[in-house]
C-alpha cells in the first residue's frame, strides 16, 4: 500500500558471528554429576536436559504425573513438546529416572522455587547457570548446550548400535 519502500538506503544489520551454543563433553557431564547429588533440582534439571534433551520451557512443566510405564513396565516420560515438533514418550535411562525417584513428589511439578511454586522459564535458565558455575565449569555451559550434547549422545549410541 506505500507507494515509498522505508527501508531504503538503510544498512544491513550485521549479525555477531557464532559458532552456536557449546555442546557439552563428556568430562563436564560427569563434573556436574559429580557435584550435584540425586535428590536436587539442579540434578534433576541436569538430567532432563541431557537424557530427555528438553528445552527449559519443557522441563519446567514435568512432574511426577508425566511418568509412565507401560505394559511391557517400561517407563517412559510424557514430553509435550513446546516449539516445532510431535509431543514425545521418551524412554527413562537409568540416571533420569534414579533423578526423579529422588525427587519429593508433592507438588505437580518437579521443579520449583523455595515457596512450592512452579519455577519460571526464565529463573530456570538463570538458576542453572549458577549451578553449572558452583560445580566449577566453564561460562560456556549452559542448559541449552547440554541439550546439544544429550543430542551428541544419542547420534553417537545410535550408530553404535547400527554397527
Amino acid at each position: 500500500m506505500l507507494k515509498v519502500d522505508p527501508t531504503e538506503g538503510m544498512k544491513g544489520v550485521k549479525l555477531p558471528k557464532t559458532k552456536g551454543h557449546h555442546s557439552w563433553t563428556n568430562a563436564e557431564i560427569q563434573q556436574y554429576r559429580d557435584y550435584w547429588q540425586l535428590g536436587t533440582q539442579q540434578r534433576l534439571v541436569f538430567e532432563f536436559a541431557l537424557e530427555a534433551v528438553s528445552r527449559r520451557c519443557e522441563v519446567v512443566r514435568l512432574g511426577p504425573q508425566h511418568i509412565v510405564t507401560d505394559d511391557d513396565g517400561i517407563c517412559h516420560i510424557s514430553i509435550k513438546r513446546a516449539k516445532g515438533g510431535d509431543d514425545v514418550d521418551i524412554p527413562l535411562t537409568p540416571e533420569l529416572e534414579a533423578a526423579c525417584d529422588a525427587m519429593p513428589k508433592k507438588h505437580l511439578t518437579y521443579i520449583v522455587t523455595a515457596y512450592g511454586k512452579p519455577r519460571s522459564v526464565a529463573g530456570l535458565g538463570n538458576d542453572f547457570a549458577k549451578g553449572a558455575t558452583a560445580a566449577a565449569l566453564p561460562k560456556r555451559c549452559r542448559l541449552h548446550g547440554l541439550k546439544k550434547g544429550g543430542m551428541r549422545r544419542l547420534r553417537r549410541a545410535a550408530i553404535q548400535r547400527m554397527n
